[in-house]
């Protein structure tokens, strides 16, 4: 008889003892059978250890792991470690999944032997209300995908089409390809959703997508997500931009999929060296303007991705001074 969890549920802990329960009680709650919980306690210093503990002596199906605080990404590559399920799923500790969600997923996944399964998440306020204006992200699909894709060829048409996600906590992927890809999450940075579910989607063989509400995700004041753009930002779409390159240059991909994947790289670049980086005080921009010009020298070497927003930023950056010692020059 296999005794093997059918999924094993990794859940990091950091500072979050008014949501935990209600977390693990929704996993608790799943109408799937063989479901191991691994919650990993990422220094806390709050009551959630006291939690976690208090749950994994009344259930032997949840294991309760201490480190000391290194980030979501190491706390997440700690879970995985210590994982033994079939399929991996990574869900944050202030957010819950349906009661039926990974039965549903699960079966897809194991009866087409999926690598990946893809799904859909709604997202809410911490006070419940669902219909507040300017929600910062759209968690579903906008378009049906029927049947089993390639992830490269999925990657190239969820991309135009504005229904590629970044978010693990909208993935179920199976554990023995994220040992045979050795990919883990990049750690010491936040963003770090951004790299790995690129490199993984690209990497998959099989991939479904699921046109159900599985995740409820949780915004909160004091969340990554709710906070003005810091050097944290700046570091985790750098890191990101960064390792996107380096894969892109160590892997030939289809013709007709190359242009989309050239296409993310420059969104992230973009992201990276116009949007977050120019929220940042001008004196951090000092501090970090190498990293900038790093960028932009691995830009042009792979011919600025063919992208024509990548190839004028690189131009303007490189004759911007050359314009403001004009302009001081011609006292404009």
């Amino acid at each position: 008889m296999n005794n093997q969890p059918k999924i094993s549920v990794v859940i990091p802990i950091y500072n979050v003892e008014k949501y935990l329960a209600e977390c693990i009680d929704s996993v608790l709650a799943q109408t799937l059978s063989g479901i191991e919980i691994i919650l990993v306690n990422d220094g806390s210093t709050d009551n959630g250890p006291q939690i976690a503990e208090s749950y994994a002596e009344r259930h032997e199906n949840i294991r309760l792991i201490h480190q000391e605080n290194a980030g979501l990404s190491a706390a997440r590559n700690t879970g995985l470690r210590g994982a033994s399920g079939q399929y991996v799923y990574f869900l944050d500790s202030d957010d819950y999944i349906e009661p039926d969600g990974l039965e549903v997923i699960y079966k897809e996944a194991a009866d087409q032997d999926c690598d990946l399964v893809l799904f859909d998440g709604a997202s809410f306020y911490d006070d419940g209300d669902v219909r507040k204006p300017n929600m910062q992200y759209d968690y579903q699909k906008h378009y049906e995908y029927p049947g089993v894709y390639d992830g490269e060829d999925l990657f190239a048409l969820t991309l135009p089409r504005e229904d590629f996600r970044t978010q693990v906590c909208l993935q179920l992927v199976k554990r023995q390809t994220l040992l045979d890809l050795g990919l883990t999450f990049l750690e010491g940075i936040i963003h770090e959703d951004q790299y790995y579910t690129f490199a993984l989607m690209l990497q998959c063989r099989r991939v479904k997508i699921v046109r159900k509400i599985v995740y409820h995700r949780r915004f909160r004041d004091g969340s990554i997500m709710m906070q003005a753009k810091t050097l944290r930002n700046f570091e985790g779409f750098y890191r990101s931009a960064k390792e996107m390159f380096a894969f892109y240059g160590a892997h030939h991909f289809r013709p007709e999929n190359d242009k989309m994947i050239r296409s993310h790289i420059a969104n992230v670049f973009c992201l990276t060296t116009v949007d977050v980086y120019h929220q940042l005080d001008r004196a951090v921009q000092k501090e970090q303007k190498e990293k900038i010009r790093e960028l932009i020298r691995i830009a042009r070497g792979k011919a600025y991705l063919g992208d024509s927003r990548v190839k004028s930023y690189c131009w303007f950056y490189r004759f911007y001074p050359v314009y403001k010692k004009l302009k001081k020059r011609c006292n404009l």
